[in-house]
């Protein structure tokens, strides 16, 4: 083989020359002067105009709304609520949060694109919560107190029973979580006060007519602060609140405030509990300390209650739908302002508050919460009322706890509940305990960001 002579750097004799002939050739080819300068401008001024001309393209792609923002909601909504209620209403009670559909408005019907206010980060929490268990069933319901924003609808089914949603079913036993109706009527009237000393005779877990109708004290008699009788669920002392204390009138009116017997007209329809009293007066014992199984709740609206001791005595009306878009990306329907009714006056709700605090501070909900209060969470308040009673549809031992929390500006009120049929897989106040921890991460959003996803829960 014939090879050829090799340059000092080991490159070939032939290749060396090959390597200047095409440095010549590129220095012949560069401008010089002012004619780079010329060449390098004309460059530059190229991509200017050529990211300019893709920029105003994108924008003439854009919605109009975002473009002005001084739009007002009455101009931007081109359907009610009523419109979104009547099409929507049905998937919320099954559970189900379509991201299109067709919706009809005054202006026609048109394919909707919505945006729901449910928080997916935080739901997303729930649901790991109870796949780690798996109670029988469970749900668990959250709202802004102050906007009425629905945060969190999650429930779960250990099986393939269809029950809808669960979250806004309201076949559940209200179960003690309706003392906080009775102590925020007794209070909000002026009658007691969390320090009033309240006599009870027998156990504090039943409910007897010779414990209610009349008390005949002696020396065996019970005393017990209001506050405690709350925060440890004292039936006989509830009992007389409502017979004795409020009556059929005035216990008849704060059921009705704060959301039994009715529905919440909104953008979905939001059925209430139900505890009618009727002409029996032992009804009035039962409800005031939810000793029935005739008075039921869903977790939703055991939230809104809840909503109205952080939200000083004010239920907002809690809605759904954040946003709706027509097939042209054009905003057709934003929330306007519902308001908000007073179920109690923000004197009562403050002190609602001292009773709800003492449950988890060292009454019936303590053991779930301890260790709780430290950390980032040293300053957080958090008070709520558990409840336990059988239920038949579904059939199982009903455990709820309903409660607000507050850290800094970030407020939060919630219903979690469990039904177990054989055993205790997981509590409801440890389900919420897990929640508000991740709910008040260091790490989490201020705004938390809004489901587009159709999906059910």
């Amino acid at each position: 083989m014939f090879l050829l002579p090799q340059s000092p750097r080991g490159i070939t004799v032939d290749s060396a020359a090959r390597r200047r002939r095409w440095r010549l050739r590129l220095r012949r080819s560069r401008p010089r002067g002012a004619l780079r300068v010329v060449a390098r401008v004309a460059r530059r001024g190229a991509v200017f105009w050529s990211s300019l001309g893709v920029g105003l393209l994108a924008l003439s792609w854009w919605p109009l709304e975002v473009l002005t923002p001084q739009a007002s909601v009455t101009e931007v909504s081109r359907v009610a609520r009523a419109d979104l209620s009547r099409t929507l209403s049905d998937f919320f009670r099954r559970g189900q949060y379509p991201e299109t559909l067709p919706l009809a408005s005054p202006e026609g019907v048109f394919a909707a694109r919505f945006r729901y206010t449910v928080d997916p980060a935080l739901e997303a929490a729930v649901k790991d919560i109870y796949l780690k268990h798996k109670p029988d069933y469970a749900a668990f319901a959250a709202v802004d107190p102050v906007s009425g924003k629905i945060l969190c609808m999650v429930d779960y089914i250990r099986g393939d029973k269809e029950l809808g949603n669960l979250a806004a079913r309201t076949t559940f036993p209200a179960a003690s979580v309706l003392k906080i109706v009775t102590a925020a009527a007794a209070i909000d009237l002026g009658k007691l006060e969390p320090d009033s000393i309240m006599p009870y005779n027998g156990k504090s877990n039943t409910l007897h007519e010779d414990q209610v109708r009349q008390l005949d004290k002696n020396r065996w008699t019970r005393r017990v602060r209001f506050r405690n009788a709350f925060a440890y669920s004292v039936n006989p002392v509830f009992g007389r609140v409502g017979m004795h204390t409020l009556g059929r009138e005035a216990l008849d009116e704060y059921l009705d405030r704060f959301g039994f017997n009715r529905s919440w007209q909104s953008d979905v329809e939001i059925p209430g509990g139900a505890a009618r009293i009727g002409d029996d007066d032992w009804r009035l014992a039962e409800i005031g300390s939810g000793f029935t199984r005739t008075a039921t709740l869903s977790p939703l609206h055991g939230a809104m209650i809840a909503a109205a001791v952080v939200n000083d005595g004010r239920i907002p009306l809690p809605y759904l739908v954040d946003t709706v878009y027509d097939r042209d990306g054009l905003l057709a329907y934003v929330p306007q302002e519902a308001g908000s009714a007073a179920a109690i006056s923000p004197e009562a709700a403050a002190k609602m508050r001292v009773l709800m605090q003492a449950t988890v501070k060292r009454g019936s909900a303590s053991k779930f919460f301890r260790g709780f209060f430290r950390g980032p969470l040293a300053d957080a308040e958090v008070g709520g009322k558990t409840g336990t009673l059988s239920g038949r549809d579904p059939r199982g031992r009903n455990d709820w706890f309903v409660g607000y929390a507050q850290l800094g500006e970030r407020k939060i009120a919630f219903a979690s509940l469990n039904v177990n049929r054989w055993q205790w897989r997981v509590r409801s106040a440890d389900v919420a305990r897990r929640v508000l921890e991740f709910y008040f991460a260091p790490h989490r959003n201020e705004t938390p960001a809004l489901q587009t996803a159709a999906g059910g829960l």
